[in-house]
């Protein structure tokens, strides 16, 4: 029994010394070898091993300590019968947690979060990996005071109830090496074998335990070690400090069990940059002070600063090309190591792809975040929350419902338009509401759609009515998965990435499946027979997936490592690139204590009892990260550093920078900042170049001709993207006889439209794209409800005479019309929803209020209805209006809320009435642009058309905007109600344009506003104006024009509400992106200008 330390500093040769050593064992007796590396290269050791040793290497075991265990394992039996990952344990400790939350006290509050069991199982693992038990906390809890003695209290009780639920068929792999010492022991294994552990920097406390035993009954122990030196560690500052402290702990280990400690070998300085001299002087420098200055330039370190991460990854990408055309090197000579690793992974992957490199990223990912997984969990998700729409289509629209996805977006549609209740899921009752958008046949073939695909969720739902155990739970969820097709469509597609060669695809699918149905096991196993509620079951069963990590297989061909710095260790990469080298991340800071704090750490290892490092020591330790990552490269070393992150916000470069370039001041720098000249710069990818080439075509004549007679679609389709300016074509005769027909049809709402944005109506009324349907009153639908209510209203009064109702008559009938027509139009889904009474009654009082105020003008005015809701279309009140549009006749229909007529002798005179839900008044400023001409048109159309029926002289006598609202208004508590009406009155003043009349003004005096009067002049050069600009929007939609050209009027935009807004595009930065500015006019300007344009007219007329 013997044992040796082999060190020395980075490069020296300690791996070639292992092994020689090895090879003298394999010439001098027959005694088998493990060779213990750690587990990141074991698969890179067993390779050099077999190209070192050849046949030889049937007596070579290249282990890791996970390995080891399942070597061990697998000859004399497994740990035991059930094994419980990382996700069983997370939900075990939440298990532990409700149990002991009301034994705990400063850990109480803690112990009910989700978050706490996380930090609970690492806290624990570290009790396990450093052989602390619970009765060594307990002990350490009686010699301190305080609020740590408490906290040391609970944490024995949580430790102590977490290791019984550990008792045999149970273990985790906290206890694998507790029991592969068991093992080794108890069946006498290994006995004069040759051990030679190597690229180790420290161990766990079980780890040194299975140290220690081999010492005492293999033939030779040899750990290597990088360290100049064995002698105890002076400081924590000391870069081979974990090295020094390791070896001080085998020396003590080999004299307590009597092994003999044969003389250290020392690898001496560093061998291989012998031929590299700035690697070399990079390695003996760094960390010395004061460190020789390096005067010369450098060809093998090369320091680039970029101008974001995108930027930054797109220059390595270059890089590695380069390395690879001009030096011929491989891509698995390369490694790209980060210490934000999480930052760059997602643009690497997007990068190197698109410069066609090879590469593997040494990353695990949460279970959690796969489709397959968030498809599944949506179905527990939606029994919880009661069918809730997200979650049910969560799982409906996954890939892994089977059901036809055009189906399931009709279905969608409608829920989405009738609203979503749990009863829509839960009763077997076709539904009958046919919301806007549907008709009866879509109705018969949604209820076909809903009551195929809610057979397997209400199953589901079915088994959980009582109180039910984990693994009732868990049964009812597999059989889920099973019966809903879920587990036969993942299968599925696994054997088709398989087929078409994408094997890690297929992998990564099937991965994903053992890591879900691996959680519901766990918990099986955790907490099989305790009874939960299902909600808990989901929340834990979310957490354990959450710490379900799925990695990838090793890469077994040509490419580019990406690796985290703490995770790597290569001895065969030549270049190495170290990637965001920005402060505050190489090297990291540390600032989580965890659940011990570095205090109690420290106190506690006064006690004896030795935990992990405190974030000081780790702190520390991040010099020994810095010296491996520089000296890990063969041949070059990279170090890239960004100046900003993709927001633009500021970064600075790692202090590891300044270092270097201190001791290198001719150090090679680039960067990517500005703009370069040399037009080989970025030529180093298919698509790069293709961008380069574009953005400087006129520096790469041969290269542009290249791409013409190999890609000349693409060619041509991205020339045109670099003149694109966002404007549409127009559109030809053909395609406008197809979208509107030979003879147009239209209404005067949409002329406004195409005066506000003729792209905006093409969409709309051309291509007929709508917002699908939404369960909720739009206030267009709230307009339109109203409508009918005063329409009912007026025409109860007609029957039985204004003068006769009463107040109360009017409250009484406003009500019940406003109750009908709401729930006849609504559905049930929303009469029976918890907000409907409330609606109800502030719509019945605001529909009172205005039924009141109608009546009162009526029974006050010696105007009478002329008609309600009085259409212009055929068979309606009145003919279409039909104008004619630059040579096509154009027939246009519409309605007329209300119009009111007062015969005299001299003629009549009519009013009409546009009922709004929002306050609105005359704009000249939108008249004149032709998007407030519906008042003007109409008045003018009644007008005619009631003089061509009656045979008489009709006069506009006004157009007036009436707000349907139930105001609020201040009053005195002795005022009457009529008073008080009075006030009410004053703020429902109908607002709008009205004929300089006082014989017309004692007939509506109560409701216009009186400065809105103008001369029947006035009024007829409104109504010419609205008429061209009506004229002229038809104009232009006949003409083919679908300009993106939305107006400004006042500071808003007619893109503010618009629905199409995501479609256009529009970008004022474009060029022919402008508004149309609208200035704002008063009425005076509008008529000199209205008045000009209309002699302008008459005079081309003439």
């Amino acid at each position: 029994m013997s044992f040796r330390i082999v060190y020395g500093r980075a490069g020296s040769g300690k791996t070639s010394l292992c092994f020689n050593i090895i090879a003298n064992f394999l010439s001098k007796d027959t005694s088998d070898i493990l060779y213990i590396v750690p587990e990141q290269i074991s698969l890179q050791t067993e390779r050099s091993v077999l190209k070192a040793f050849g046949t030889q290497t049937s007596r070579i075991d290249v282990l890791s300590f996970e390995r080891l265990c399942g070597r061990v394992f697998s000859r004399v039996g497994p740990v035991y019968a059930d094994y419980i990952d990382n996700t069983g344990k997370q939900m075990l400790m939440q298990r532990v947690l409700l149990n002991m939350k009301s034994k705990l006290t400063v850990l109480s509050g803690a112990a009910e979060t989700d978050s706490f069991s996380k930090i609970a199982v690492k806290t624990v693992s570290e009790f396990k990996r450093h052989n602390i038990t619970p009765e060594m906390l307990l002990s350490a809890a009686d010699r301190v005071d305080g609020p740590f003695k408490l906290k040391l209290i609970d944490m024995a009780l949580i430790y102590s109830e977490y290791v019984k639920q550990f008792t045999p068929p149970y273990s985790d792999e906290d206890d694998s090496l507790f029991v592969l010492l068991e093992k080794i022991i108890k069946h006498d294994l290994y006995r004069d074998c040759h051990v030679v552990i190597d690229s180790f920097t420290s161990f766990s406390a079980k780890q040194l335990a299975v140290v220690a035993e081999l010492m005492r009954r293999c033939g030779s122990v040899t750990v290597s070690l990088t360290s100049d030196s064995l002698n105890p560690p002076q400081s924590i500052a000391d870069i081979f400090y974990a090295s020094k402290k390791t070896a001080t702990k085998l020396f003590d280990l080999a004299r307590e069990n009597g092994v003999e400690v044969l003389p250290n070998i020392y690898a001496g300085e560093c061998k291989k940059y012998s031929d590299n001299p700035e690697l070399l002087h990079l390695e003996e420098n760094y960390f010395r002070y004061p460190a020789k200055i390096y005067d010369a330039p450098t060809k093998n370190i090369k320091i680039f600063s970029a101008n974001n991460y995108y930027g930054e990854v797109s220059s390595l990408a270059e890089h590695i090309i380069r390395l690879c055309r001009e030096e011929g090197c491989r891509f698995r000579d390369i490694a790209v190591i980060t210490k934000a690793f999480d930052t760059y992974a997602p643009i690497i992957r997007h990068v190197f792809e698109e410069y066609g490199i090879l590469f593997y990223l040494d990353e695990n990912y949460s279970a959690l975040s796969r489709p397959f997984t968030s498809a599944v969990l949506s179905v527990l998700e939606a029994v919880i929350r009661n069918f809730a729409f997200d979650a049910v289509f969560t799982w409906l629209k996954s890939d892994y419902c089977d059901a036809d996805k055009e189906d399931i977006f009709l279905l969608e549609n409608y829920v989405i338009a009738c609203g979503n209740t749990a009863k829509m899921w839960t009763s077997p009752d076709d539904w009958s509401f046919v919301p806007k958008g549907f008709d009866s046949d879509s109705l018969t073939k949604v209820n076909e759609i809903k009551n195929r695909v809610r057979l397997p969720l209400i199953s589901f739902a079915s088994k959980f009515s009582g109180r039910k155990t984990v693994k009732e739970i868990s049964l009812a969820f597999m059989e889920f998965l099973y019966e809903s097709g879920a587990a036969r469509i993942l299968n599925k597609k696994a054997e088709d990435f398989r087929a078409r060669g994408l094997i890690d695809k297929s992998d990564s699918l099937l991965a994903v499946w053992n890591a879900v149905t691996g959680a519901i096991d766990s918990m099986v196993l955790a907490m099989g027979d305790s009874y939960i509620s299902f909600e808990k079951y989901y929340s834990i069963l979310k957490s354990g997936l959450s710490e379900a990590q799925i990695g990838q297989i090793p890469p077994t061909v040509d490419q580019v490592i990406v690796c985290p710095i703490d995770r790597f260790i290569n001895k065969e990469a030549k270049y190495v690139f170290i990637i965001g080298t920005t402060n505050g991340v190489f090297p990291s800071g540390y600032t989580s204590e965890g659940l011990i704090s570095d205090s109690e750490r420290v106190s506690l290892s006064d006690l004896g009892i030795e935990l992990a490092d405190d974030t000081l020591t780790m702190q520390a330790g991040e010099n020994y990260v810095i010296y491996s990552a520089l000296t890990s490269a063969l041949s070059k070393l990279f170090l890239f550093y960004p100046i900003a992150d993709n927001d633009g916000k500021a970064l600075y470069p790692s202090l590891v920078i300044d270092r270097i370039k201190s001791i290198f001041p001719n150090v090679s720098k680039g960067d990517n900042i500005f703009e370069k000249d040399d037009v080989t710069d970025g030529l180093e990818g298919l698509t790069p170049s293709f961008n380069k080439m574009l953005a400087n075509r006129e520096k790469y004549s041969s290269v542009m001709e290249w791409f013409r007679e190999n890609y000349p679609e693409r060619l041509d389709r991205a020339l045109a993207a670099l003149s694109y300016t966002n404007l549409p074509q127009k559109l030809s005769t053909k395609a406008v006889s197809l979208l509107y027909g030979e003879t147009p049809r239209g209404s005067i709402s949409r002329a406004e439209l195409y005066n506000k944005c003729g792209f905006a109506y093409f969409l709309r009324y051309g291509l007929r794209a709508e917002e699908r349907p939404t369960h909720s009153i739009e206030p267009m639908d709230a307009g339109t409800f109203m409508h009918a209510i005063i329409e009912e209203y007026s025409n109860f009064c007609d029957g039985e005479g204004w003068d006769s109702i009463t107040k109360e008559i009017c409250d009484q009938k406003a009500g019940e019309i406003t109750e009908r027509i709401l729930c006849e139009n609504l559905g049930e889904f929303y009469t029976c929803s918890p907000s409907f009474p409330y609606l109800l009654k502030k719509i019945k009082k605001i529909m009172s209020t205005t039924a009141w105020s109608v009546t009162d003008f009526y029974r006050r005015s010696p105007f009478v209805p002329l008609g309600y809701e009085i259409s212009f279309k055929p068979g309606g009140s009145f003919p279409p209006i039909e104008i004619d549009a630059g040579g096509t006749k154009v027939v246009l229909t519409g309605v007329v809320d209300r119009a009111d007529v007062w015969r005299t002798e001299n003629g009549n005179f009519v009013s009409i009435v546009d009922y709004k839900s929002s306050s609105k008044t005359i704009d000249f400023s939108q008249i004149l642009c032709g998007i407030q001409i519906q008042l003007p048109i109409y008045i003018k159309a009644v007008c005619e058309a009631l003089s061509k029926k009656e045979g008489v002289k009709v006069m506009p006598a006004a157009m007036l905007y009436y707000k349907i609202d139930s105001p609020i208004v201040s009053a005195d508590r002795n005022m009457s109600d009529e008073e008080i009406w009075e006030k009410v009155e004053e703020s429902l003043k109908m607002q709008g344009l009205t004929l300089e009349s006082e014989k017309i003004a004692e007939g509506i005096t109560s409701v216009f506003a009186v400065r809105s009067r103008a001369t029947s002049e006035q009024i007829d050069l409104v109504c010419k104006t609205a008429y061209n600009r009506l004229k002229g929007a038809f104009s232009g939609i006949i003409s083919g024009r679908i300009d993106i050209n939305p107006v400004r009027v006042s500071g808003q935009t007619a893109c503010e509400w618009c629905a199409y807004k995501s479609v256009c595009a529009f970008d004022p930065s474009l060029p022919g992106n402008e508004y149309k500015n609208i200035r704002k006019i008063d009425r005076e300007e509008f008529f000199d200008h209205a008045a000009k344009l209309d002699r302008a007219a008459e005079a081309g007329d003439n």
